[in-house]
C-alpha cells in the first residue's frame, strides 16, 4: 500500500490524496511454512493440491511450484554446453490471487476512510490554528 499527494499543477488544478493497493498475487511461501503432504503442500490454513515444496538455488527458504497447465518440453541450445537438448522447467511458482477480494475490501473501507481522512484532517486543522 502506498499513499502520495499530488499538489495543484502536478495532475490536476487542486490537491489529490491517492491511495495506491497493490493487487499482487501473495506467493504461498509467505502465508506459512510449507509442509510436504501425499496430496500436494499445506501452507498456514491454505492447501494446494498437486503441488511440492522446493527450494531453488537462489533462494533462502523452501517455495512451493506445481506443474503448469499446459506444459511442454522444447528443444533448446544449452547455454553452459551449446548442446540441443530437451529443456525447461514445466513448473509454476504458487501463489495466492488476491485482487478481486481486495477491490471488495476497499470499495467497503471507501467512506469510512473518507469519514476518518475528514475528521483528522480537522483535528490537524484545529491543531495548527490554536497553536499560533
Amino acid at each position: 500500500m502506498r499513499v502520495s499527494l499530488h499538489k495543484p499543477g502536478q495532475k490536476s488544478d487542486q490537491y489529490k490524496l491517492v491511495i495506491w493497493v497493490g493487487l499482487a498475487d501473495i506467493p504461498t511461501h509467505y502465508l506459512g511454512r510449507p509442509i510436504q503432504t501425499q496430496s500436494g503442500v499445506r501452507t498456514g490454513r491454505y492447501r494446494w493440491e498437486g503441488a511440492f515444496v522446493f527450494q531453488p538455488v537462489n533462494a533462502r527458504s523452501d517455495m512451493v511450484f506445481q506443474r503448469a497447465p499446459a506444459w511442454k518440453h522444447k528443444k533448446q541450445v544449452s547455454l553452459k554446453s551449446g548442446r540441443t537438448m530437451w529443456m525447461g522447467l514445466p513448473i509454476e511458482k504458487v501463489a495466492l490471487p488476491i485482487a478481486n477480494s481486495a477491490r471488495q475490501a476497499v470499495e467497503q473501507l471507501q467512506p469510512k476512510l473518507l469519514e476518518r481522512f475528514t475528521t483528522l484532517m480537522q483535528q490537524e486543522l484545529n491543531y495548527v490554528y490554536r497553536i499560533e
